[in-house]
């Protein structure tokens, strides 16, 4: 009975052993390319380099979030001339409750991505300026994500980065250019 609860118990360890270490290994998905830390990691790290800390809060269920880690894990040439402005770590699951008064900005929709300074304070004025005004840090477009990288890097760090300017809608042409375009198609 003994040799059992022994074995019951070098087991449990060696599970423990094995997800700790898989909270370590915090690419989830985003890619093992890029240098993700864990959230304690990099406060400590901004404390030191004075960087700001770009985090990405996702659920590993999440649909959204699965998209989301491909487009990163694949696009690391787009990426990769911007991420050395930041500190990375993406947030999932249990590690999301620990963090929710920080990161409940405007709601608990996933994925969200903020930027926060070396405090670690959250900057909410760096959001998704393309996106849905309701859900300001969800992004569904890495281009989008880098303008926000553009601007935290400015902001966060001092450089100077042209700021996104929000894409103007078409004009419409008026109903005389119209017209006149129509009698010119027909001579």
């Amino acid at each position: 009975m003994s040799t059992i609860i022994h074995l019951l118990l070098l087991l449990w360890s060696v599970c423990v052993c094995v997800s700790s270490t898989e909270e370590i290994a915090v690419d989830r998905g985003f890619g093992e390319q890029y240098n993700w830390r864990t959230m304690p990691q990099a406060f400590d790290e901004a404390g030191v380099t004075k960087k700001p800390i770009m985090v990405i809060v996702h659920k590993s269920w999440c649909r959204a979030c699965k998209s989301l880690k491909k487009i990163w894990a694949e696009n690391t040439e787009l990426l990769e001339p911007h991420l050395d402005n930041f500190i990375l770590v993406n947030l999932q699951n249990t590690e999301v409750d620990l963090y929710k008064k920080t990161f409940n900005v405007d709601g608990e929709y996933i994925p969200r991505i903020f930027f926060l300074d070396y405090q670690g304070t959250v900057d909410e004025t760096i959001y998704n300026i393309y996106g849905n005004e309701s859900h300001k840090y969800f992004y569904y477009d890495l281009h989008h994500v880098i303008m926000s990288m553009k601007v935290a890097a400015d902001r966060l760090t001092g450089q100077k980065v042209p700021k996104p300017k929000k894409p103007k809608k078409p004009k419409q042409p008026s109903r005389s250019t119209l017209r006149r375009s129509k009698l010119e198609n027909e001579l």
